[in-house]
């Protein structure tokens, strides 16, 4: 779909609330600023630009992370294994903790945008860990 870029990884939790995700073909780390539960209004997103490193540490974190939602909806695990499966636990730990350090808003290197998040063209929207497409709206600041 024109205009609109790669998501590599997320957090859903009622909708996408952070991630990776390229922002003019750079990939990006942003997260939800919506704060008000009872706010019904278009959540908006800061973005900050994350380097080439890092975004190998997410893919490779979301790599593990589809292993086991793939096992789970297979029947092989229960949703106790999460976040890992137990032979990915200690990799799966490494990468989270650098995932922890590296994945920040830079508060002087961050863009605002609304996103159009769109399910990845030959998947159906069912549970999370599926691949999604978005297309950034800027918010200008005033």
């Amino acid at each position: 779909m024109k205009g609109y870029e790669k998501v590599y990884s997320y957090v859903w939790y009622d909708g996408v609330r952070s991630g990776v995700a390229d922002f003019n073909g750079q990939p990006y780390y942003f997260e939800s600023q919506w704060e008000d539960l009872n706010n019904l209004g278009p959540d908006s997103f800061k973005l900050s630009p994350i380097s080439k490193d890092l975004l190998s540490i997410v893919i490779e974190d979301w790599r593990l992370w589809k292993k086991l939602e793939q096992a789970y909806k297979q029947g092989l695990v229960s949703q106790h294994t999460h976040p890992f499966l137990q032979a990915d636990a200690l990799e799966g730990k490494k990468l989270d903790q650098l995932l922890k350090d590296g994945l920040k808003i830079d508060e002087t290197n961050h863009v605002k945008a609304r996103a159009d998040f769109e399910v990845a063209k030959g998947q159906e929207f069912v549970s999370s860990g599926i691949d999604f497409i978005v297309k950034w709206i800027i918010i200008k600041e005033e």
